[in-house]
């Protein structure tokens, strides 16, 4: 293969790669809008309304992300492939523009950590919910997320990359301990419900992995871990693959949440409606108490 052609090669595996990645990501969120207006109780209340607004808000962050990808695709990609001088070799080629789009575009990481927290902070949300009202719990949680939006702001700012990586690492972590250990007490309450179902134990287990985030956990310590070598394409490669799967994460969780249909979500809101029923019941035994 001569150079002009693998020129042509390169710019045409950089454009198909952002291409998809992009409209995979814009599709999704428009199908996930469209589920969830289409539900009769999901704009009731000021928590669904603020949870429709921070999905629109997501979405405007991935076209503002399309826009500059685009923009790199075309523009950069062209000049690093034809313009400068060009090897025959079709690594060094691709490398050189990938190079070229990191040094160039340093702005587009910004919608993929603002994209990220806005998935992180709705995560938080429903772990603060589901964890109960212990105030210890809170405030950790409150730490680790004032920490995460830190660390996103570092890599925005500085391009540190490994830290932002390895605090949100660790925070997974603790989040899905803290889930886990609230699994564990309210496996009683999801028995009955889980047999109406006809959920079977391991897709009791699978849907809790996802829900608690030891499935982004392990999608975190891959990203993480591939950050620590030196720069190939390979490892950009598998980098795009965990920033894909990072924020389309809270999509799955938005979805099970919306549809009420997980093991902690039925255990709280079964255990919810039990300390509604309990409270009416008081209020019309002793009405002298309102």
């Amino acid at each position: 293969m001569d150079s002009e052609n693998a020129a042509i090669l390169i710019e045409a595996i950089v454009d198909s790669t952002l291409f998809v990645n992009q409209h995979m990501y814009l599709d999704l969120y428009l199908l996930h809008a469209h589920y969830y207006c289409r539900r009769k109780r999901s704009a009731v209340g000021r928590p669904q309304k603020i949870f429709l607004s921070l999905i629109i808000f997501a979405f405007v962050l991935n076209c503002w992300d399309y826009c500059l990808n685009s923009y790199a695709a075309i523009l950069l990609g062209a000049k690093y492939s034809f313009i400068f001088s060009s090897t025959g070799d079709l690594n060094d080629n691709l490398g050189a523009v990938i190079g070229g789009l990191n040094s160039t575009i340093l702005m587009s990481s910004w919608p993929l950590n603002l994209n990220l927290l806005i998935g992180d902070a709705i995560v938080v949300w429903r772990s603060w919910i589901i964890g109960g009202g212990h105030k210890v719990f809170k405030y950790i949680m409150a730490l680790f997320m004032a920490a995460n939006i830190g660390t996103n702001l570092a890599d925005g700012i500085l391009d540190d990359t490994i830290t932002h990586a390895m605090v949100q690492y660790h925070w997974t972590i603790f989040r899905h301990l803290c889930l886990s250990r609230r699994h564990q007490k309210d496996m009683n309450s999801i028995t009955p419900r889980t047999s109406r179902t006809k959920k079977s134990n391991i897709e009791i287990i699978l849907l809790f992995l996802l829900q608690s985030g030891a499935a982004f956990c392990a999608i975190q310590l891959v990203y993480a871990v591939i950050q620590i070598p030196s720069f190939t394409t390979f490892l950009l490669a598998m980098a795009t693959v965990c920033n894909g799967a990072a924020v389309l994460y809270p999509l799955s969780v938005f979805i099970m949440v919306n549809t009420i249909d997980t093991p902690l979500i039925e255990a709280f809101y079964d255990t919810k409606a039990a300390q509604e029923s309990q409270t009416v019941s008081a209020s019309i035994v002793n009405p002298s108490s309102e």
